[in-house]
């Protein structure tokens, strides 16, 4: 036994050290810097730089970031990210290191050696011989899908590690074998087996659920349920189907208690439409079988390079989704899986098995497929299905380890013949993974460019005291659909705060789009009295390169202080001008300008609103039937306020409520429309006003996700008292 478990330990480390000589040779990892990036740091991989592996350096978690947002800081709240058991290990370096691409590179280089042990696990437990799993765990690590998420969803890249765990959860419900719930128990073995193997699965589940960005554990849950339904049938009983519930539910005990924070923020502050997503981008972000099949951009082989980049230019909906290829030995074992499930002879029960889970993972993610009905018809907030491409890889791959096992078996016996398999294998292997990788190693670019903006911000913060707040021309909000190019100046600081990052719909952005409404004089003057130490310009963002913005910022402050190395950025100093409207003002005068500018009497659209567009200091929002908006008083005092909105219907005349605290009115909503202007006094905290609207028409469809109901020019102004 103490042999066989030693046998077993080595054959682990040599599964991880061969993963990490092919990802040297691949990646060409010895001209690796790891200090450094080693891809460019734009759109989504900047956004996860910055929000995951920047904030976790710099906060205890990334929920609240006092560096961003400024000068109310980032509440993340909106965009959960249930990945615990990921996020924890990333917490876990910043222990050992402060440099958040340190971390991000280890993360996912560590992601192949990973999952190439958990999938060698899952093959040997279901009888496959070492050297024919080793082989194909290694194209399952080696993924196209792995590749092209590298850069863009780091955390996808890392955590399908989690789908070979899954297939040995699957196959046993398949084969109706005793997880949690058994017909009898013969004591004490039976019992203590029943129980033990319960708590692996428990703890399985607890895994599962705790990584993939809900994606992952939202397809595990789908397939295990597919599985206990299918069992359920063959056996007629209705064990199998009370074990996949059982697993099920702790994975989705242990999501619920990763959304917890989110879930708390949204009853006690309200939710934010910032998430809400429609049921049309199932189809957009779904899976297609051709791109199974066909290879993405920038294949290897010129043939497939170049039908790749035939279909990509001329087939509709091609997106994130031509990451889903399997590569030609997957394409091999995808095939047989379909042959198998429409009736093709089989032998090996666990071939039927992964045939089926293979088939209903085609059919959730398939563009037009379930995924579709999902959406519609129940909730569109898991929208990008091409990502369940990860479950029909392992199971295709799978499901060749499985034949070639049982030809090895019956065929090769003698030594000669064992070379013949390990020459067979090295080739398969080989051309996989050259044939998954379609990557170019470029590390000098990204180093270059981090080096120069890590020079430009360190000027910054030379010039200014520590801890200072830095606001951010121009203003954007923070949401999924935005740019996020401003998130680069707080990659490369160490002491400084910046004002972009307020998420769409909060309190920081409200704050911010008033700002952005002001004339520039007056916009410099409050940010001024806000406390922000000098004003970061972002060239490229601004139509005219910043030319208008900067004659005012130099007419007020001066020349820039510190320019780019590219001259795509400057910096101008406040600290002049800010001596000079404390010196006019006063002391008192201006601390007290400061304290109303930071704790004015804000207006928030919550709970069945959509965002808010806003124009000239005003606010056009929709929302439905029953919605809610939040009125907040930061201070200690009362305050007079006067709230202004022409209320519109779209299936006019209707009848409109608001009741709240503050305020309670009832009032008919012609065709033209409703002249809202109520003033009322806000006791110092949170109050909500609930919204709802009775139109002859509005629920005449119950399944149009409309906007009924409108409020435009709407203000909240506070009475000088």
């Amino acid at each position: 036994m103490i042999r066989r478990l030693r046998t077993r330990h080595w054959g682990y480390i040599g599964a991880a050290v061969v993963c990490c000589l092919i990802l040297w040779t691949l990646y060409g990892l010895w001209h690796v810097d790891l200090r450094f990036p080693i891809v460019s740091l734009g759109g989504d991989a900047l956004v996860n730089q910055a929000l995951i592996f920047k904030a976790l350096v710099d906060n205890p978690w990334y929920w609240d970031n006092s560096r961003l947002g400024a000068p109310f800081g980032l509440n993340l709240r909106d965009f959960p990210l249930p990945d615990l058991a990921v996020l924890g290990s990333i917490k876990l370096l910043t222990v050992f290191t402060k440099n958040h691409n340190l971390i991000r590179n280890l993360v996912v280089l560590g992601g192949f050696p990973l999952i190439t042990l958990t999938s060698l696990y899952a093959m040997q437990r279901l009888g496959v011989r070492y050297i024919i799993a080793l082989t194909l765990s290694l194209l399952y690590a080696f993924s196209s899908y792995h590749h092209m998420r590298l850069a863009p969803h780091a955390l996808l890249a890392f955590s399908y590690f989690t789908v070979p765990i899954l297939t040995l959860l699957a196959i046993p419900l398949f084969e109706n074998r005793p997880i949690f719930v058994t017909t009898r128990l013969s004591w004490p073995k039976a019992a203590f087996q029943n129980f033990r193997d319960g708590w692996r699965a428990i703890a399985a589940c607890v895994v599962i659920g705790a990584t993939g960005m809900v994606y992952y554990p939202f397809f595990s849950c789908y397939l295990l349920l597919v599985a206990g339904v299918v069992a359920a049938a063959r056996s007629r009983s209705t064990l199998p189907f009370v074990r996949s519930l059982c697993l099920v539910g702790v994975i989705g005990t242990t999501l619920a208690l990763s959304l917890a924070p989110t879930i708390v923020q949204n009853l006690t502050h309200g939710s934010n439409a910032i998430t809400e997503r429609s049921p049309q981008e199932a189809e957009v972000y779904g899976l297609k079988i051709a791109q199974l099949i066909i290879p993405g951009a920038g294949h290897r082989i010129e043939y497939l390079k170049h039908l790749g980049d035939y279909y990509n230019s001329i087939a509709p909906l091609v997106g994130e989704n031509q990451t889903a290829y399997l590569g030609l030995v997957g394409v091999v074992g995808f095939l047989y899986l379909i042959f198998v499930a429409l009736g093709g002879p089989v032998s090996d029960v666990r071939i039927r098995t992964l045939s089926y889970l293979n088939l209903a993972a085609v059919l959730l993610g398939t563009i037009g497929g379930f995924s579709s009905i999902f959406a519609f018809l129940v909730s569109p907030t898991i929208r990008s299905y091409n990502r369940i491409c990860v479950y029909i890889g392992f199971f295709s791959l799978l499901s060749l380890a499985l034949v070639a096992e049982k030809a090895a078996a019956r065929w090769i016996s003698t030594f000669a013949g064992r070379l013949v398999l390990g020459a067979g294998l090295a080739a398969v292997l080989w051309f996989g993974v050259y044939d998954q990788y379609a990557m170019e190693s470029n590390y000098d670019q990204p180093k270059r460019e981090y080096l120069e903006a890590d020079a430009f911000i360190a000027k910054i913060e030379q010039s200014v005291p520590p801890n200072s707040a830095i606001y951010q021309f121009p203003y954007f909000p923070f949401s999924e659909r935005r740019d996020y190019s401003l998130f680069t100046p707080y990659l490369h600081s160490k002491t400084l705060r910046w004002s972009f990052g307020s998420v769409l719909g909060r309190r920081g952005d409200i704050w911010h789009s008033r700002i952005a409404a002001l004339p520039e004089e007056r916009a410099i003057e409050v940010i001024a009295l806000a406390g922000f130490a000098g004003a970061y310009v972002a060239r490229e963002q601004i139509p005219d390169r910043g030319a208008s913005l900067e004659a005012k910022l130099q007419s007020l402050l001066g020349g820039p202080q510190v320019v780019s190395a590219t001259g795509h950025a400057a910096f101008y100093s406040f600290r002049e001008y800010t001596e000079k409207l404390t010196k006019s003002l006063g002391q008192k005068e201006f601390e007290r300008r400061q304290s109303d500018l930071l704790n004015w009497t804000y207006l928030g659209w919550r709970d069945g609103f959509y965002p808010a567009e806003s124009h000239n200091g005003l606010v056009d929002v929709w929302g439905k039937n029953h919605s809610r908006f939040l009125i907040e008083n930061p201070s200690s005092m009362t305050r007079k306020v006067v709230f202004r909105a022409k209320v519109r219907a779209k299936d006019a005349p209707a009848m409109v409520s608001i009741v709240g605290d503050g305020f309670q009115k009832s009032f008919d909503v012609g065709p033209t429309g409703y002249l809202l202007s109520e003033q009322f006094e806000v006791k110092p905290g949170k109050h909500f006003f609930h919204v709802k609207l009775n139109a002859p028409r509005a629920n005449s469809n119950i399944f149009t996700r409309s906007h009924p109901l409108g409020f435009e020019d709407a203000v909240l102004e506070t009475i000088q008292q």
